[in-house]
């Protein structure tokens, strides 16, 4: 479906008369927002670019370390969800430190919210989730409503924030 709607917008403007922006070929390999800001042609698959990347990549990882470390699945995957998670945060920071992102939330979204680099680890909260209850189940009960409450304020923090400073809503 992907394709299909990407081949009606790029006919739909040739048809029309629009220009096609100078990266479209990213599109078709999923790179449109691989670590910079896309030209929106095709909106809404930013985040399948997120997801395809995510979901090629990680499991490779997954799969290359389990076979150099056998015996050790559980740390593995708690690595390689902890260094995704550590790796995405860090460099947000570094990118707001050098970039200044923050000072206008069009290039905040743009620059942070909406590549891949930058939010592969959206996904692996939910691997970590998984981990937790998958491995430490008894953790899991003993803390899945604070846990669920924790992640509701995380996921509207950043709208309250916004809302506070006066940039609105994402």
């Amino acid at each position: 479906n992907y394709f299909i709607v990407l081949l009606f917008l790029i006919s739909y403007c040739l048809l029309v008369g629009n220009k096609l922006p100078p990266d479209i070929r990213r599109y078709f390999f999923f790179y449109q927002n691989f670590h910079t800001p896309y030209s929106q042609f095709f909106d809404v698959s930013w985040s399948l670019s997120v997801e395809e990347w995510f979901y090629l990549t990680v499991p490779v990882l997954f799969f290359i370390s389990l076979a150099v470390i056998k015996g050790q699945k559980q740390k593995v995957v708690l690595f390689w969800i902890i260094l995704v998670i550590l790796a995405c945060t860090f460099f947000r920071i570094y990118r707001e430190l050098n970039y200044s992102y923050y000072s206008d939330p069009y290039n905040w979204v743009l620059g942070i919210c909406l590549e891949v680099i930058t939010r592969l680890d959206s996904i692996m909260f939910g691997f970590l989730g998984v981990y937790i209850y998958y491995y430490k189940k008894n953790v899991w009960g003993k803390y899945k409503n604070p846990l669920f409450i924790t992640g509701i304020l995380l996921c509207i923090s950043p709208n309250v924030y916004l809302m506070i400073t006066g940039y609105g809503m994402l």
